[in-house]
């Protein structure tokens, strides 16, 4: 299941999910949301934490799968982390993983709770076997890049977005952004090397949409999608 960066803290405080998935290339918030899991986590009885840092091709997954196993034997809850930096866990790791999240799900975080940190993924990796298996064990939270500086030229009150993600009906919500005047676009299939060119954000000011937010208020726009020359 995903969700918003912004609808974690109420879907822990509701019921702690067998397996949380956070994800993307925003090093700072992707740390805060796992430290809004940890604590969650302790909160509600994991006084044991294992690390599994996955590094190269050699990464014994057997012994992964077996400490998770034979974590039943301890009376107290554990939380488990296995970090893929790569974002590649390979073939062996793909079975391995699919093998964890079903016994995650039969398990329904009785035991164990599994935090599993990822870089951003493409689309491929996306829809691999291994991820769609992490997505349906639990919680998958994916965090988006804001560079706050690149907007400071443009007059631009600077803020850390907390969401952008697609919901439905193609529609974007973005939270927590204090107020102020702002300029609003959709960009279509660009790298982030891409759009943070000053060039690029040349082209967003004469694109967008210009949004006054006030504080506390709540817009509704339509955006353009922009495709970056």
């Amino acid at each position: 299941m995903q969700i918003r960066a912004d609808a974690l803290a109420a879907q822990l405080k509701r019921d702690l999910a067998p397996v949380y998935t956070v994800w993307g290339d925003e090093p700072l918030l992707m740390q805060e949301a796992c430290d809004t899991i940890r604590a969650a986590a302790r909160a509600a009885g994991c006084s044991e934490r294992q690390v599994h840092t996955v590094a190269g091709q050699h990464f014994d997954w057997s012994g992964l799968l077996g400490a998770a196993q034979a974590l039943s034997l301890f009376s107290d809850r554990q939380l488990v982390e296995i970090r893929i930096p790569s974002g590649k866990p390979g073939k062996e790791g793909s079975e391995a993983l699919q093998r964890y999240c079903d016994a995650a799900i039969a398990g329904g975080g009785r035991d164990v709770i599994t935090l599993v940190q990822l870089p951003r993924l493409d689309g491929m990796q996306q829809k691999s076997a291994w991820f769609a298996a992490l997505d349906r064990a639990g919680v998958s939270l994916r965090i988006f890049p804001v560079e706050r500086a690149q907007w400071r030229g443009y007059g631009l009150a600077p803020t850390r977005l907390r969401s952008a993600a697609i919901g439905a009906g193609d529609s974007y919500t973005i939270n927590s952004v204090p107020a102020g005047d702002y300029i609003v676009a959709a960009i279509d299939r660009a790298r982030r090397s891409v759009w943070l060119d000053p060039a690029v954000l040349t082209q967003l000011e004469g694109s967008g949409v210009r949004v006054s937010l006030g504080w506390g208020a709540k817009v509704t726009q339509e955006v353009p999608v922009v495709v970056i020359r």
